[in-house]
Order: C-alpha cells, then structure tokens, then sequence
C-alpha cells in the first residue's frame, strides 16, 4: 500500500505516521518516517497554489503557502472594480461535500464581470523555461462570442492589462477560442486547443511546457485527465520579474468574464507527466460513486466478485458478513 504526497516543495523535510481504519475504529499511528522531495525526473517545484476555497467572508482569497510555495492574496473585484465577496457556498467545489470554489455565477460571457486579482512580488519566480499550470473551472454560460471578446480563465506573468489578444511576453495565458476550443498563449505563442463548453461541469486543465514540447490535459471531476494537445513550442520561456500579474475569471478591465465558478489554481516551475496530472486532478475529485454491476459467482472454495471501475476509485473496500444488510 502506497501514498502518494503531491503538495510539497523540493528540499523540505517532511515527516509522516500512518494509521489503518476498519469497522473498528482508527488504529495506533506507526512509527514515525521523514522524507526530503528532490527536484528528479519529474522535477515538480511547486510555487503557487490558490485553493480558492475558504469560507469568507470578505474580498479576499489567500494561498495555500504550504511546502514553501508563494504567499500571495487575490482580490475579488466586481464588474465595476469594486472590491466584492465572492466566496462560494458549502458544496460548490469540485469536490462537491463540504469543498467550496469562487463564484462569478454573477459575470456576463465575454462581457462585463468580476475578477480575481493580484500583482505582486511574491509571484517573482525570475526566468522559467519549463513550467506546468493546473485550474478548476465551472462555467455557467456556453455558446457563441462576438468576434474579438473571448473570455478569459487566466493571466500570469508580466501582461498588466491581461488584454494582449495576440500574447504577451513573459505570461501564460489561457481564454476560449471559439464555441469549440481554447486559445493557450505560452508567452506569444499562440496553441488552439480543442474544447467542447459545457455548462455547469466541473472541468480541470493541465498546461505543461518541458522547454520543447507543450502539452495540455483535460479532465472532468469524474473522468480522469487525457492528453488532448501535444505540439512542438521553441520559445516557451517566461521571465517573471519585478511584481507579475495574475489574473482569474477575468481581465483588468473586467470586460471578458469567464461567469462560472473556479477553483484550486497551480503553479509549477517545472514539466510534470501525466501521473502527476492525475493526482493533482483526483486531489480535487468527488469520492468516487457506489460501484455498479457487482456480481459475485461462487466456486471450489472462493467466491469470485466482479464490478464496474468507478472514475474516481484509485483502491476499493470489500465489506464481507455471514448476515444480508
């Protein structure tokens, strides 16, 4: 039995116990172990995370600073820029329960909407030449856009407006297209990535650049994420200095709202693979469903049982009693 623990940063030392849990209760903790992650082949250094998941109330989200990623905090603006609480309501995360996630339910598609927004010096992380960008999000509205007003999901980098529609220097951004796939701007490159809109699904994107190749991921809150765009990208590098921008849902001007709900955005300043996707998606994921089409079929000494595999089940629990219930 393994484990696998995603959020941490390359040189810290981490220390872990285990317990096991039956019908009983919760057992003793084991021994205590420590590990220190190391930059390897994966190479993940993770720099920023906003869960986007706090209760409020108030105007403000903050990061998740935990293994020594950024401390930053994003302001929620309205339409008109006036500093407003967005903060989503019990079960309106990914994760549906008790998770939560920012709603811009409020925003107008490719029109006037609220923003989450910061520049600061904490996102400062100097030249990048091989990074990943992982994001939630949930839109309300689909369909068609006039031409010249795609909405956007994210700016990072040093586009102070987060309107450069041909591709800003030194930031990734990501905004729909068209009624049919995405635009991806590593610096001013400028991907078409094929996406269908669907309203109120969660939707979870990877961006992985490796310094050649840049690759993009889609998956849902109950399927698992797939590679869907895999192109040769020559200048992916992104310089951020100074005090960079991030923007999400939104533009500075607040003219191309996303209108949904969104959640848990990453950064890392390193390539991953696509296990790592993965379990960055299911960190996020619901519990899986209750397992369908259970067959069981008896046989010299053993009862063999079958299932349908559940999107989301990683392992299973088999509960057995000599009583039906």
């Amino acid at each position: 039995t393994s484990y696998i623990d995603i959020n941490v940063m390359a040189g810290t030392n981490y220390f872990y116990v285990v317990s096991g849990v039956n019908a009983g209760g919760q057992g003793p903790n084991s021994s205590e172990v420590s590990a220190v992650p190391l930059a390897s082949a994966i190479g993940q250094s993770f720099r920023l995370r906003m869960p986007l998941n706090d209760a409020g109330p108030g105007t403000t989200t903050a990061s998740d600073t935990s293994g020594g990623a950024a401390n930053v905090v994003l302001t929620m603006l309205n339409s008109t820029g006036v500093a407003t609480d967005y903060h989503g309501a019990t079960g309106s995360g990914p994760a549906g329960g008790a998770s939560r996630a920012i709603d811009f339910t409020a925003g107008n598609f490719s029109s006037t909407g609220p923003v989450a927004t910061t520049n600061t010096s904490a996102l400062a992380f100097g030249t990048v030449s091989s990074w990943t960008v992982t994001y939630w999000f949930k839109q309300s509205q689909t369909g068609s856009f006039p031409s010249g007003y795609p909405p956007r999901f994210f700016a990072l980098g040093m586009d102070s407006s987060g309107t450069t529609d041909g591709g800003a220097a030194n930031s990734i951004e990501m905004r729909l297209a068209d009624t049919s796939s995405f635009y991806v701007f590593p610096g001013q490159n400028r991907i078409t990535v094929p996406f269908t809109q669907v309203a109120n699904k969660w939707q979870f994107c990877a961006l992985v650049y490796d310094g050649t190749n840049f690759k993009m991921y889609l998956g849902t809150d109950t399927s698992s994420a797939t590679l869907v765009t895999n192109v040769a990208v020559a200048t992916g590098t992104v310089n951020f200095t100074g005090s960079p921008y991030l923007f999400l849902g939104n533009r500075a001007d607040r003219s191309r709202s996303t209108a949904g709900w969104m959640s848990d955005f990453r950064f890392y300043t390193n390539s991953v693979d696509a296990t790592f996707v993965e379990n960055v998606r299911q960190a996020n994921a619901p519990a899986p469903s209750a397992p369908a089409n259970l067959m069981a079929s008896s046989s010299t000494g053993q009862v063999v049982l079958s299932w349908t595999a559940q999107p989301n089940a990683i392992s299973y629990n088999i509960k057995r009693s000599a009583s039906s219930g």
